[in-house]
């Protein structure tokens, strides 16, 4: 459970992983079992640092390594995101939506190309 993450010394803690829905582009947890309540239970850490001097920020970290996994529905879709100015407007409005609603300070992007053997996606 994120309360039990010791926090003394810490000013960063990043949250692995959300993934992004293909229909969509909105974040979402990995798999079905994951309720979506962990994301507030983890920026929920910020107040339990609150008065304690240094704050802690809280980042979501998107995509990660099966995300990027050749032949998956998701591997290619941080490229598409990339290739197409609407599809980044729209993924950077979603995101930051996702952020605001469950308190998160940053987003970090795990995007694995070297996993891909498209040459498009690559050279993107």
């Amino acid at each position: 459970m994120p309360f039990n993450i010791p926090i003394d010394g810490v000013t960063h803690v990043n949250f692995a992983f959300a993934y992004i829905d293909p229909d969509t582009l909105e974040l979402t947890t990995m798999d079905s079992e994951t309720p979506e309540s962990l994301f507030q239970q983890i920026t929920a850490i910020k107040s339990m640092k609150s008065g304690l001097g240094t704050p802690v920020e809280v980042w979501i970290a998107v995509g990660g390594w099966t995300f990027s996994n050749n032949g998956t529905e998701t591997q290619p879709l941080f490229s598409e995101i990339a290739r197409s100015e609407d599809k980044r407007q729209q993924f950077a409005d979603k995101a930051t939506e996702f952020m605001m609603r469950y308190g998160f300070d940053g987003l970090d992007i795990d995007w694995y190309i070297f996993r891909s053997d498209i040459v498009a996606e690559k050279k993107n």
